[in-house]
This record gives structure tokens, sequence and C-alpha cells, in this order.
């Protein structure tokens, strides 16, 4: 049973949060070999590619994952959809990448078990329009995606009567002061933010000394990741009480089974904790997919069976809510799962907001989609 795993693990787009994504995804092959009897009798072999952070690395991951005749493909790695996505699915071989790119939203053979861009935004803006949080700003490293999910949020808030300000930061600028002066200046209801790494941190801690409340800044998925960037923000009062929308259960939400089973692997089978989002996610494709064999049968999970129940049914997701393609918001056919929950950081705790998974395209809850 080949697993492919395709990240960036060189290069300017390499981040902690993509290499725990793997780690996670080896550890769940490991769980799947060591206690669960392999899958369905076979071992678990990861084919692991560096994407390199280029066009090229990506196509070339693309093409070792096609000839290794791997199962299916997951990963983190910001160049794969448009070069790597088009040649997996001449083969046949289902992809399950963070989605990123236009490819992981609307290819056929592209199933993520997360929303990506398409979930965070719009989950964001409704929930704090739902509570009356219409003057908005959105920060963010400016880049081709950022100005994409502007567009998102515009149209959402002015819908709403409210407005969304534009605080994008240069790509070369290493300075989050004068963003932190534009945001208090505006006087926001709430900050949108994707600023995620030393800007990101230094974003935080900066508003929190101009005395904004860390309850108004709403932030992505990716930064709830304990080790890599909570730990980096000073003083941890910055973070007190600050929201974020997370794709899959919390981390922390130890009373989850499918998350004891996690967080219990990653003690037994790497070196760090997982308490991340993206861990999370990694670890989730591998024990999604190993219960969809299992419900199946295994002798009857092949790479055509897989890409068949993903576009014809509903499959339950590992630490998630579920993945049908009737679901997935009317542009992008792929998002299967376009669910989020909403958690704040408390006391050291990723701890939910409020119970069951709210719709990102409709605002609706719900306890298990």
């Amino acid at each position: 049973m080949k697993i492919g795993l395709v990240l960036e693990e060189s290069g300017p787009y390499q981040a902690a949060y993509i290499t725990q994504w793997g780690t996670a995804t080896k550890a769940a092959a490991d769980y799947i070999n060591k206690e669960r009897g392999g899958f369905g009798g076979r071992q678990v072999e990861v084919v692991e590619c560096d994407s390199e952070s280029t066009t090229a690395g990506a196509l070339t991951c693309a093409n070792k994952m096609a000839a290794a005749k791997v199962d299916f493909v997951t990963g983190y790695s910001l160049n794969f959809g448009p070069n790597g996505v088009p040649v997996l699915e001449k083969a046949g071989i289902p992809v399950q990448m963070f989605p990123i790119a236009t490819q992981d939203y609307t290819a056929a053979n592209s199933f993520p078990l997360a929303g990506g861009s398409a979930a965070s935004y719009p989950a964001r803006a409704l929930y704090s329009i739902n509570k009356g949080e219409k003057v908005a700003v959105f920060t963010a490293v400016d880049s081709v995606p950022a100005q994409l999910a502007l567009k998102q949020l515009e149209p959402i808030y002015q819908q709403a009567g409210g407005s969304v300000l534009n605080a994008l930061i240069p790509a070369s600028s290493a300075d989050v002061a004068p963003t932190i002066a534009k945001i208090m200046q505006a006087k926001p209801e709430v900050v949108i933010n994707s600023l995620s790494g030393v800007k990101g941190a230094a974003l935080y801690a900066g508003l929190f000394a101009q005395g904004l409340d860390p309850s108004k800044v709403f932030g992505s998925g990716t930064l709830v990741d304990v080790d890599n960037f909570y730990a980096k923000v000073q003083p941890q009062a910055a973070l007190e009480g600050s929201i974020y929308e997370l794709e899959c259960a919390s981390p922390d939400d130890v009373t989850n089974p499918d998350v004891a089973v996690y967080r219990k692997a990653m003690k037994d089978y790497t070196s760090i904790e997982g308490r991340s989002q993206n861990a999370l996610l990694g670890f989730s494709v591998v024990m999604t997919n190993f219960k969809l064999a299992e419900s199946m049968g295994f002798a009857n999970f092949t790479k055509e069976s897989m890409a068949k129940a993903y576009s014809t049914q509903t499959v339950p997701v590992f630490a998630g809510a579920s993945y049908s393609r009737a679901a997935a918001p009317k542009d992008y056919p792929a998002i299967g799962n376009p669910y989020v929950k909403y958690v704040r950081y408390a006391g050291g705790k990723i701890e939910n907001v409020q119970e069951g998974w709210t719709n990102s395209a409709t605002g609706k809850t719900e306890d298990k989609p």
C-alpha cells in the first residue's frame, strides 16, 4: 500500500507547519502498520518527495508518484496544483493535498479533506458578521492568493452593510509596524489575519501593545500550532482569547476519540505532540482512507474505488466532518468538506468556541455533517 507524500521540504516556501504534515502522515502509517495489522494485511509504505518550492520540483514529484504507482497522494506544496495534479489525473491517481491552487479546488481527481482558503475566509467573515462585527481589516503578505482572499471577503462584508480594509504587507518587508498603525487607525471590529511566522507573532504582540483586545484578531487555522506559532508570541497575553477557524477537530479535544488516537500515535511514533491543525490534517488523510477501505473491504480498495467513493458518496473524515461533493460550494466542486470549527486560544489550550461544524458557505452549524 503506497502513499505518496509531497512537501515543500526546501526552498523559500518550506515551513514548520509543512514539515508537521509529513511527520504526522508517517506517524499514521506507523500506527496502521504496528497497531492495526497494516492496510488489510499489507504494510503501508510512504513514498516521499521534496517539491523544492519550485514548479519543476512539483512536476518531478508528480512523475515520481506516477512511476511508483502510489495509491493516492497527500501533502502540502504550493506549486503542486498546476504542475502535479494534471499528471496524476492522467495516471488515475487520487490527490488529497492541502488545497491551494485552482486544480486542487476543481480537478476530477482532487479530493482535499479541508477547504483551504475557499472555506477559511468566508467562514471567518460570516462568523464575525453574525457577531455584529462588520468593520474588518484584512492583513497578510501581499501575494496572488492574498489578493484573491480580499476579493472573497469584500462582497461578504459589503452585503452585510460593512467593509473590509486592505492592510496587506509587501512580501519584501519585514516591518509590521506600519501595518499595526494602519489597523489601529481604522478602529476595526475584527482583524482577519493570515500572517504567520515572525510577522504573525510580531502582529499579535504589536496590536496587544497598542491596546487591541486579542479576541478581535481572527486567525487562520494554519496559526493553530502550539510549538511553531503560539510559543513564539510574547507576551502570551497577546494571544489570550484570540479566535481561529479550524478545518478539523481541535488537537486539544482529547474527548474526541479520533483526536485521542491521533495524540497517542504522535506520542508513540514522533518527537512532537502535534498540537497543530496541519499535523492533524496530515494524519487525518491516511486514517480517513484506512477507515474507508475498512468499510468497503480492504480487498476492494483501489485507486478507482477510492475515487468513486469520494465522487459519489459521503465519506466520514477522521477528526473532521464528512466529505461529499454534493456539499461543495458552486465554484469549488472538489471541496467536499467546507466545514470548520471555531476555536479560541485561552489558558494555553485550543478550546472550542461552539459545538458542531459550521458550513463556511452558508454559516449554518450542524452536529456532524
